[in-house]
């Protein structure tokens, strides 16, 4: 194959991919709102990802606390998202996923920005997370997102053995008032196209 055809190639897979991400929106959701679509993909992610049982995905979803910032494109195909428990002016990260065929696109960084810029709006003051010392796509991730590596927890996780890492970013609330479950976002998409363009973003998965 000739460099004029193999540059063609990729410029068709840009073009392909830029007109997919078109059709990509951020919805949050109170865990008990979230539909059976897209519980059930979760469900999935989260057995084969994090080794939750379909029990716990379905403990999570019923707890006051959780929400989840789902990015879907057509309505349900679950692309990626976040789980977090928020109290008072606080909120803590459970996991963050993103499907494989959809990774080093930028979209991870790009849900994470919404979930942030949505918790600042609502007085929420101090985001915390917890993930494997080990799992080094995704402490960049956060770092990028502005999170500070606190303190490590030596030998906190088993099978496989690791450290965890716990991380927080203050967040300056803006006051909005805006809630879960009725916020809808498809902009900044441009920027997951710069990124794929520029190679920038990385999306990796984190558990508690």
């Amino acid at each position: 194959m000739s460099g004029t055809e193999r540059n063609r190639g990729r410029d068709l897979e840009r073009e392909a991919l830029e007109e997919t991400v078109l059709n990509v929106k951020v919805v949050p959701f109170r865990g008990i709102e979230l539909p059976q679509v897209l519980r059930s993909q979760i469900i999935v992610a989260n057995e084969a990802t994090f080794a939750w049982s379909t029990a716990m995905s379905e403990a999570d979803f019923a707890n006051a606390q959780s929400e989840y910032y789902v990015m879907v494109r057509d309505r349900d195909e679950l692309l990626a998202y976040v789980s977090l428990h928020h109290i008072l002016d606080e909120a803590t990260i459970n996991t963050v996923f993103v499907e494989p065929s959809w990774r080093q696109l930028g979209l991870g960084l790009h849900l994470f920005n919404f979930v942030l810029d949505q918790l600042a709006a609502r007085d929420i003051l101090n985001l915390f997370l917890e993930v494997r010392a080990k799992n080094v796509p995704a402490r960049a991730l956060y770092r990028a997102a502005g999170f500070e590596e606190l303190v490590v927890r030596q030998g906190y996780y088993e099978d496989p053995a690791d450290d965890a890492v716990i991380m927080q970013k203050h967040l300056a609330g803006a006051g909005q008032g805006a809630g879960a479950g009725v916020v809808e976002s498809d902009e900044g998409l441009e920027g997951v196209k710069q990124n794929q363009e520029r190679g920038a973003g990385d999306e990796s998965d984190s558990s508690d």
